[in-house]
C-alpha cells in the first residue's frame, strides 16, 4: 500500500497530536493552517481516555486529529494509496483540564469487546465482558425502572440476575487469572 509521506509530514506537523476543539473559532483556526485539499473524515467510534471510567461526570470533547484515510484504486494492477486526513471525532475525558488522548479506547463497552476479541486480547475481553454483564445483572434485578407499565415481570428474572452477577464475576476471575491488562 502506497503513502503519501509528504502529504502527511505537512499536515503532522499542524496537528501533531490530537487537539480538543472547544469553539467553531478553534476549528477554523485550525483548518486555515492545513492544506485546503486535505480530505474531511469523521471518527466511526467515540472513544474514551485511558484515565476516564465512563462515568455520567466525565467531559465528552469534539477533537481533531490527522488520520490515513485509504484509497482504493480501480487499475490492472491494484495499488492502495493511503493518504491524510483531518478527522473530527468524540473523546470522553475524564475532567475538563484533560489533554485530549490518543484514539486508542473505544468507548462503548460492545466496540471495546469486539475489538479485544478480534485482536485475540482474551484477558481484556473477558474484563470487558464480565463488565458488561455486570451492568445488565443491575438492569434486570430493577425490572421496574425499565419495563413499561402493565407489562408482566416474569417472577424469575431477578433470579436471572443474580446468575448473571455471578457468571460476570466468574469472567472476572479467568480475566486476572490471565494477568492481560486492558490495553490502551
Amino acid at each position: 500500500m502506497a503513502h503519501s509521506q509528504a502529504a502527511y509530514a505537512a499536515a503532522g506537523k499542524t496537528i501533531p497530536a490530537p487537539v480538543i476543539l472547544d469553539t467553531v473559532a478553534d476549528l477554523a483556526a485550525l483548518v486555515t493552517a492545513l492544506p485546503p485539499k486535505l480530505p474531511l473524515v469523521l471518527d466511526d467510534f467515540v472513544r474514551i481516555a485511558p484515565d476516564a471510567t465512563g462515568d455520567d461526570d466525565e467531559i465528552w470533547a469534539v477533537v481533531a486529529e490527522v488520520t490515513d484515510r485509504v484509497y482504493l484504486l480501480d487499475a490492472p494492477v491494484r495499488d492502495d494509496v493511503m493518504e491524510p486526513a483531518l478527522q473530527l471525532g468524540v473523546r470522553v475525558l475524564a475532567s475538563a483540564t484533560s489533554p485530549a488522548p490518543p484514539p486508542g479506547i473505544l468507548c462503548q463497552r460492545y466496540d471495546r469487546m469486539a475489538e479485544a476479541f478480534d485482536h485475540g486480547n482474551i484477558g481484556e475481553y473477558l474484563t470487558l465482558l464480565s463488565r458488561h454483564l455486570t451492568r445488565i445483572s443491575v438492569d434486570l434485578e430493577c425490572p421496574e425502572q425499565w419495563v413499561a407499565d402493565g407489562q408482566p415481570i416474569p417472577p424469575e428474572l431477578r433470579d436471572n440476575a443474580y446468575q448473571l452477577r455471578g457468571i460476570a464475576a466468574a469472567l472476572a476471575d479467568h480475566a486476572a487469572a490471565i494477568e492481560l491488562p486492558i490495553q490502551d
